[in-house]
């Protein structure tokens, strides 16, 4: 449906049976059941006057603040951004660490340690299981057991509907200890110890940090993301054609930037060079 279209459509609905406010009190239940539900709250939320839009920032932080709305990357501050929708293409899929995924996907993290193609929209899929070969701090582990509560232990149940794009790069000079505390410090990427995790990664000829904006799409990923067993090193790969889909930030753009800029400052403590954004 065109987005005009989709306009018209829930003016009628609005005019017909209930006032905006109402219809934003109904969705907001209704968030992990309906296509593009953070849309139309958004939109809807656009054309209310500056006391109804007050009002409704208020029904939202009350929703999430008895988790009434979760998993969803509507908050009070950005409701008029979110009803900015973009239009991608995905052809691709980025496997990582189960608490890296899921924090990316809520807007809790934005940095990864990876090397992805800056031209790329990759659908988000987590790791049955995570390696053992790093290890997590205890925010880490205590948010993975809430997650597998959630989403069961291979993280089976989380939704196939959230794609990323690299938004700065950095290949970094100087990779120790301290600064990996720093980072960690600067709730950056907390859920890794910070030895035992980014520094022993990043040991590698080339270390490479990316910061990553995800956005949700409003369709299902699943059916085009395949699993090759007989392939240890990269088990999932891309089914059929690309898929077109349109698309919601999970972090507005200001966000974005504050992480961008915090993350400079703790590059620039040691000595890093700067990461940039990419066009």
């Amino acid at each position: 449906m065109a987005t005009n279209d989709f306009g018209k459509l829930m003016e009628i609905i609005v005019g017909k049976w209930f006032g905006r406010v109402e219809v934003i009190k109904r969705l907001l239940t209704k968030l992990d059941l309906l296509e593009d539900s953070e849309r139309m709250v958004a939109q809807l939320y656009l054309n209310l006057s500056p006391a109804q839009q007050s009002q409704v920032k208020l029904i939202v932080q009350a929703a999430l603040d008895t988790k009434k709305i979760q998993n969803s990357p509507l908050t009070h501050e950005n409701l008029g951004e979110v009803a900015k929708v973009g239009e991608i293409t995905v052809s691709d899929v980025h496997r990582n660490e189960q608490v890296n995924i899921v924090a990316l996907c809520r807007g809790l993290q934005t940095i990864l340690c990876c090397a992805l193609d800056f031209e790329k929209y990759y659908a988000l899929v987590p790791q049955k299981g995570d390696s053992d070969k790093y290890k997590l701090s205890l925010d880490g582990e205590a948010y993975q057991k809430q997650i597998r509560r959630e989403y069961g232990s291979e993280l089976e149940r989380f939704p196939r509907i959230y794609v990323s794009r690299v938004y700065a790069s950095v290949t970094l000079t100087n990779n120790t200890v301290k600064f990996w505390e720093d980072v960690k410090n600067a709730d950056l990427f907390k859920y890794w110890d910070p030895e035992h995790g980014p520094y022993k990664w990043e040991k590698r000829a080339r270390p490479r940090v990316q910061m990553l904006r995800v956005f949700k799409v409003n369709c299902n990923l699943a059916p085009h993301i395949a699993q090759n067993d007989a392939v240890v090193k990269h088990p999932l790969f891309w089914i059929g054609d690309p898929v077109h889909c349109q698309v919601t930030p999970v972090l507005t753009d200001g966000e974005m930037n504050e992480h961008l800029e915090k993350f400079n400052e703790v590059l620039k403590t040691y000595r890093n060079p700067r990461a940039e954004k990419v066009s």
